[in-house]
């Protein structure tokens, strides 16, 4: 099961996207249609959390790694993880 959440890329650009993994410094969104560049600024609306900033440290095929601008919480991570059954980073 992956989470599912909304991603901001601009003013005018936001899309769904879903997470793979995710961890107190980052997360992974997968299934991604859109090119990245290194360093972009995204938003990440999570679950319940409040609106997340992270920016591309790595891209992939279909796969982008985010690293947040602050860190999330171990307890949020835990929660996160056992209420959608996410593999932790």
């Amino acid at each position: 099961m992956f989470l599912h959440a909304r991603c901001r890329t601009s003013p005018w650009r936001v899309f769904d996207v879903e997470i793979g993994n995710i961890s107190a410094g980052g997360c992974s969104l997968i299934g991604v249609r859109d090119r990245f560049a290194i360093g972009a600024e995204v938003g990440l609306r999570i679950a319940h959390l409040k609106p997340l900033t992270g920016y591309v440290t790595w891209t992939g095929e279909g796969v982008v790694g985010v690293e947040f601008k602050s860190a999330l919480s171990e307890r949020v991570i835990r929660v996160l993880n056992e209420s959608y059954r996410l593999d932790p980073a």
